[in-house]
């Protein structure tokens, strides 16, 4: 036994431990993950999320070849929606 009845201080020892079993037989953590990955999905699907913008790598100088910004297109839908 990690504490005492002077001092808890023992049971820190035992908390990834019991975080892990309390995952292992809840899967939160996991079930967390899994939303935030559905609504990153919908979000995209929806036009809302993050979109490659090849300009601003121009810009930085991570893709080869001169900044035009009028070149520069956005498809919201995804490259499968067209």
């Amino acid at each position: 036994m990690n504490t005492t009845k002077y001092s808890d201080a023992g049971k820190l020892l035992c908390r990834p431990y019991r975080d892990d079993y309390y995952e292992c037989l809840h899967h939160t953590k996991e079930m967390d993950k899994v939303v935030k990955i559905n609504d990153a999905i919908r979000r995209y699907e929806m036009g809302l999320g993050h979109v490659r913008d090849d300009a601003a790598m121009k810009k930085l100088g991570l893709v080869k070849g001169s900044y035009d910004a009028s070149k520069t297109t956005v498809n919201p839908g995804g490259p499968w929606k067209h």
